[in-house]
């Protein structure tokens, strides 16, 4: 029917204009106070313009349309042809459906464990097999990401790559692993990393113009917000963040993981849900929290069904919290030169005679 249409496609330009209107109105009340980062309030402006070419869509699901998805997975299981996630690389993980879409992952441990390291490794394979990535850091450049995202390729030390002259046979290796790196399809935004506003506005373009599937965030407790009421504790703050950042991925049906700290604790070394730094928001926002212990940093052994395992070169990754994949741990490699971590293909035994100091470095 002509008519009806033609009403159907006024109703989306109306929409369309209410959606102008709505972002002018913002704009004007913005211009007229002090209150906001410019740069911010602009950012965000053009997102929201650009997102009036997108079609409303209505959330509005029956239950005959929920149960004929669940129907589809069913049978693609059947067929052996079980939907994933993203990869991680880590076969653990992986056989577990690795990074999913529309969720939330905190990778979390104290300092010096290797936060960092970890989700670059899982950046670059998920990139390796053709998953588009992006990745913020507030604390490091774009080179010296890249300067470790070389040394755990090449097996350079990331110092030597980027304080020393190679030697010939460096050199090679190097330029191999650039090779094997050039045109994986990760990106970095240095100027979105001032706060959390910047960041979600550069997720949502990587999103829309680069198609990414993963968005990495290192770390939450540097973070900073232009919308942190006066008197929000430090717990409220970081759970908003945790909150935004996983409506966030539903939002957009990506996967966003976010680094996190560990607070200490004079009772052990192990790492615990409870010890995420500053809110246990966290925890709940989050659909997964991975945590990382390397025992050798603390010169002890693990514990429980791995105390045989030799801590030198190892490191443990917990799933303290998996909505849709459960719990588990396992054992994987860590080079700490290269601070790279790795699936082992032989996991390395304590000797009977091995001796391992365990006093408390507290």
């Amino acid at each position: 029917d002509i008519t009806f249409r033609a009403n159907c496609s006024r109703l989306a330009d109306l929409y369309t204009r209410r959606r102008m209107w709505q972002i002018g109105v913002k704009l004007m009340t913005s211009g007229t106070s002090e209150v906001g980062e410019t740069a911010v309030i602009r950012s965000l402006a053009i997102e929201e313009l650009q997102k009036t070419d997108e079609m409303p869509q209505t959330s509005i699901v029956t239950t005959k349309d929920a149960l004929a998805s669940l129907d589809e997975i069913v049978k693609a299981n059947l067929s052996g042809n079980v939907k994933r996630g993203i990869p991680t690389g880590f076969q653990y993980l992986d056989n577990k459906g690795g990074l999913w879409p529309t969720d939330l992952v905190v990778v979390a441990a104290e300092f010096s464990q290797g936060k960092t390291s970890l989700a670059l490794d899982m950046c670059i394979n998920a990139a390796k097999r053709g998953y588009e990535a992006a990745f913020y850091s507030l604390e490091m450049m774009s080179n010296q990401l890249a300067a470790r995202m070389a040394a755990s390729e090449s097996g350079i030390s990331c110092r030597t790559i980027m304080q020393s002259p190679l030697t010939d046979n460096q050199l090679r290796q190097y330029d191999e692993a650039l090779g094997r790196l050039m045109d994986l399809p990760i990106f970095f935004d240095e100027r979105s990393t001032i706060s959390v506003e910047r960041i979600i506005a550069s997720i949502r373009t990587m999103a829309r113009r680069k198609d990414v599937k993963v968005a990495f965030i290192d770390y939450l407790q540097i973070l900073q917000t232009n919308g942190k009421e006066k008197g929000q504790t430090e717990e409220q703050f970081f759970g908003t963040v945790a909150r935004r950042l996983k409506n966030l991925a539903k939002e957009l049906g990506i996967c966003v993981v976010l680094l996190s700290q560990l607070a200490r604790s004079k009772d052990t070394t192990e790492p615990k849900l409870d010890r995420l730094r500053g809110s246990g928001q966290i925890a709940e926002a989050a659909d997964v929290v991975l945590l990382i212990y390397r025992p050798e940093v603390y010169r002890k052994k693990y514990s429980g069904d791995y105390s045989n395992i030799d801590p030198k070169g190892t490191a443990q990754i917990t799933i303290a919290k998996g909505r849709n994949i459960g719990y588990g741990s396992f054992i994987c490699g860590y080079d700490a030169p290269t601070t790279h971590f790795y699936e082992l293909t032989t996991i390395p035994r304590l000797e009977k005679t091995t001796s391992i100091d365990e006093e408390e470095p507290f």
